[in-house]
């Protein structure tokens, strides 16, 4: 039998500050987004891929530090961690720019919602995929401990 994940308090912690982090990532994400909308205007879905490609890296930047420093408390060398952290939010910048922009063009061709309030909702969907797969590869992959 497996023993319970969510019983174990260093998994708890660590599930806790990555909630904490990922909701500071968000923040950074969202806010670069909308200042990008606001003083750019949004024309077509082209152009929300890109500020949405812009406010992704500006949060991966942030993860990668806040992450290493205090979620998984990882002492490892960059040189080790940072490769397979970028080969892991390639993966997530696909599943997270691919999911929101898909949803932006559909949505934004099929209604006649606010650009604004679709190009939002259309983030919190591609944000809401890729958190688990990055938590998951974060804790297994990049800054496993040995």
């Amino acid at each position: 039998m497996m023993p319970n994940y969510f019983t174990n308090k260093q998994n708890i912690r660590e599930i806790g500050v990555f909630v904490i982090i990922g909701v500071l990532n968000t923040a950074i994400d969202f806010t670069v987004l909308n200042l990008l909308i606001i003083f750019f205007g949004i024309s077509s879905p082209v152009i929300y891929f890109l500020f949405k490609t812009f406010s992704f890296l500006a949060a991966v930047m942030n993860s990668y530090v806040m992450n290493k420093r205090y979620t998984f408390s990882h002492r490892g060398e960059n040189l080790k961690t940072f490769p397979k952290f970028i080969s892991v939010t390639a993966l997530n910048f696909f599943i997270n720019v691919g999911i929101s922009s898909l949803v932006f063009a559909t949505l934004s061709a099929s209604f006649t919602f606010n650009p604004f309030l679709v190009a939002n909702a259309s983030a919190v969907l591609g944000i809401s995929f890729g958190m688990i797969l990055n938590f998951l590869s974060y804790k297994f992959i990049v800054f496993k401990k040995d």
